[in-house]
């Protein structure tokens, strides 16, 4: 078994430990393709842009409630995961560019990023919710504890979220690539953007 399969069945397995048990009631999970994340930075030569080929996310509330809207009004307690694969991520610039990212996230070590949200608030706003999550981001290894701002609106057909979060790559022991011999270099602040369509899955009655 070889070190990268190894970290992938970690990364599934910690996936599957952190999403709603069976019996939770409604999961509401990634309308693909429909719902995007990517990252914005920039270099000495020019900005440029990182999308997320693919992503996995999971929401559901304690109490089974399919009800986003009621959900979130009541300020229910809610478990939610986020996990991006990095060798999912293909930039806009030469290829070149998405190995040196890879090599910089430790992807070989660490092939996803995730994010557990721990805690929440919800405010009414602009016939939505703004939302406020704590939770733990984890990147190339390093774990942090982070808070993120997102607009939630909920619509017949489901939901969508609506954010965006500056990181700063070295407060997670990441060196920022360079390219060309080290003539191009990337700044260390990276903004990650994300737009999320969620539908609900029924998995089960809650008991």
């Amino acid at each position: 078994m070889n070190e990268n399969w190894k970290c992938r069945l970690a990364g599934t397995l910690f996936a599957v430990l952190l999403a709603p048990a069976a019996h939770a009631g409604a999961v509401f999970n990634l309308s693909a393709p429909q719902s995007r994340l990517w990252l914005e930075g920039s270099s000495t030569l020019h900005p440029f842009t990182i999308h997320a080929t693919s992503q996995d996310f999971s929401l559901s509330f304690t109490k089974g409630t399919g009800d986003m809207a009621a959900a979130l009004a009541a300020q229910e307690p809610a478990t939610m995961t986020l996990i991006v694969p990095v060798y999912g991520l293909k930039s806009t610039e030469a290829k070149s560019m998405d190995r040196n990212m890879q090599k910089a996230l430790k992807a070989a070590q660490y092939p996803d990023i995730a994010f557990t949200m721990t805690g929440y608030q919800a405010k009414p706003e602009d016939g939505g919710y703004k939302i406020t999550a704590q939770g733990n981001l984890s990147i190339a290894g390093a774990s942090k504890p982070e808070t993120i701002e997102a607009d939630v609106k909920i619509g017949k057909d489901g939901a969508t979220i609506d954010g965006q979060e500056p990181v700063i790559m070295s407060d997670f022991g990441v060196k920022p690539p360079t390219m060309m011999f080290g003539a191009i270099k990337v700044a260390d602040r990276i903004v990650v953007r994300f737009h999320l369509k969620l539908n609900p899955s029924n998995t089960g009655e809650k008991k």
